[in-house]
């Protein structure tokens, strides 16, 4: 189980990554006039250029999601966790289909942040090492579907959190 700095580890890894991904797609817009003090002296002023691994890294959230399947899809559970610490799941197998992934994240009595990463990985990863980056995480109360492709195998679900009380379902499409 992650230990208190872990977690504060992550956060501030997903919140640094957040800033350069948002820096990197912002676009900055050169002046044609350099700006000046109020003494009337010329300041200097640069535009970084953006950074192109940041953009990779957005990419790399969505890598393996999908568009929402029609309403009338039937769907199949596969799994179903809840809890107030973190937990890994035993196996269970995808088919190949569409996979929902619904999460809902409340925050515990007496916390004042809640953190919530869900990964859908591989039941022969080791166990402390996780996917790229978290199929579905939320830093604040509510719930959310995610929509995502899976080769057949065999899964878990990883979660990871802090401060809340949660719930994770894995649905597949039929």
């Amino acid at each position: 189980m992650p230990t208190l700095i872990q977690r504060a580890l992550i956060v501030a890894v997903v919140v640094f990554l957040a800033i350069l991904t948002i820096k990197s797609l912002t676009p900055s817009v050169p002046s044609s006039e350099p700006s000046s003090t109020a003494a009337g002296t010329p300041q200097a002023s640069a535009t970084l250029p953006p950074l192109p691994f940041a953009t990779d890294l957005a990419a790399q959230f969505s890598e393996q999601t999908v568009a929402p399947p029609g309403t009338d899809t039937q769907w199949t559970s596969r799994l179903e966790l809840s809890g107030t610490d973190s937990q890994h799941s035993n196996p269970f197998k995808l088919s190949g289909n569409v996979v929902k992934l619904h999460y809902q994240l409340d925050m515990a009595s007496g916390n004042q942040a809640a953190l919530l990463f869900v990964f859908l990985q591989p039941a022969d990863q080791p166990q402390g090492q996780a996917t790229k980056f978290p199929d579905a995480f939320a830093t604040s109360p509510g719930e959310g579907d995610k929509y995502l492709s899976r080769p057949p195998g065999d899964y878990v679900v990883n979660v990871q959190t802090f401060g809340a009380t949660w719930s994770v379902t894995v649905d597949e499409a039929q």
